[in-house]
């Protein structure tokens, strides 16, 4: 029986060049596209809140070198029906060969993992995932994102899980003497001010590795990715997390979609408490781009690493071997602002 992780196979049929990912125009300062400065960590109150209706389609073709029996496919592609601000509308999926049997269950991280299942494949496997999302953010009066938290419930964090070394971000030498020179070279201490510290990490991220595409692979880990100061949103992603770990501020790997990557994205979020014993929220930052997260990004999954939140795994019958081909889309179909209303319930996890 050969086991495929076909994601990790996978080859993407759009492939950016060298160099860092595009930075789009938009409306709002999402994403700076000149030389960073650090990212704001105190905000003024928003001017307008801003909602988004995104459709996101991810087109897959498996390629088999000969047929294979009993295809099981797992996927990590699905949102959530509510995440915070963010709202599915709308869920689609198409095979072919269609599958005799789909399941649906969750992970611990609260993911959807929906099985397929195939008892033949010839030559193609090919799968369309398409969802529609609703997604809320708040800016303000210069158009500069205001992030909004993601209340935690504390079934993970309490544990433990966003703190402890995982085998994609557990820290070397290298990396542990990063962290003391950091905070003495930028004066925070995440104990005090956890917004400030997650703002610095990400700058000097951003300004101390290179985008590189086809430098690393999924199993490259946080200290690999460092000595080579270069990677993808993963390894930017998991370097973070390493640190911010190290530094005993929880962080959690996200994965999901941003208009213009033409594949999967990755970014963190940071668990920022707001009084000793009060409510704790999630606030997500993108160390690759250097920005707040907004409402432009859809996200998917949750997890300690990439290893917790694989988009695609399986296993089949039969000596063959697969490559996995896939493009993403992502597609803003409706953006409405409004006034900021102090009042609104919805936005308790401003920062």
């Amino acid at each position: 029986m050969a086991t495929a992780s076909a994601f990790e196979r996978g080859t993407s049929l759009i492939r950016p060049a060298d160099g860092p990912p595009s930075r789009l125009a938009s409306g709002f300062n999402d994403v700076s596209a000149s030389a960073p400065a650090t990212l704001p960590h105190v905000f003024p109150v928003p001017a307008k809140i801003v909602r988004r209706t995104l459709q996101v389609t991810q087109l897959q073709d498996y390629r088999y070198t000969d047929g294979v029996n009993f295809i099981t496919t797992q996927l990590r592609l699905f949102p959530p029906a509510v995440r915070g601000l963010q709202r599915l509308l709308k869920q689609d999926l198409r095979a072919a060969p269609l599958p005799y049997s789909e399941n649906e269950s969750p992970d611990k991280f609260g993911n959807r993992i929906l099985e397929l299942r195939q008892e033949r494949v010839k030559q193609h496997l090919s799968l369309a995932v398409v969802f529609r999302v609703e997604t809320t953010c708040a800016y303000d009066a210069q158009g500069i994102i205001t992030p909004i938290g993601l209340r935690d419930t504390g079934a993970l964090s309490d544990t433990g899980e966003y703190l402890a070394a995982t085998r994609l971000t557990e820290p070397d030498a290298a990396l542990q003497a990063v962290l003391p020179d950091f905070l003495t070279a930028h004066a925070v201490d995440p104990r005090r001010d956890a917004m400030e510290f997650a703002a610095h990490l990400c700058t000097f991220l951003y300004t101390q590795m290179k985008y590189t595409s086809g430098s690393t692979s999924v199993s490259t880990t946080a200290a690999e990715a460092w000595a080579a100061r270069k990677g993808v949103c993963q390894d930017y992603a998991h370097v973070f997390l390493t640190l911010s770990r190290l530094a005993g501020l929880p962080a959690r790997y996200v994965s999901g979609f941003l208009p213009g990557e033409g594949a999967m994205h990755a970014w963190v979020e940071v668990l920022v408490r707001r009084t000793p014993d009060g409510d704790a929220f999630w606030y997500a930052l993108d160390p690759t781009h250097n920005s707040w997260v907004s409402g432009r990004y859809v996200s998917v999954a949750v997890g300690r690493d990439y290893r917790d939140i694989v988009p695609n795994s399986g296993t089949y019958h039969g000596r063959a071997s697969n490559v996995l081909r896939h493009r993403s889309r992502v597609q803003i179909e409706k953006t409405e602002t409004e006034p900021y209303q102090a009042e609104s319930s919805l936005l308790s996890g401003l920062a």
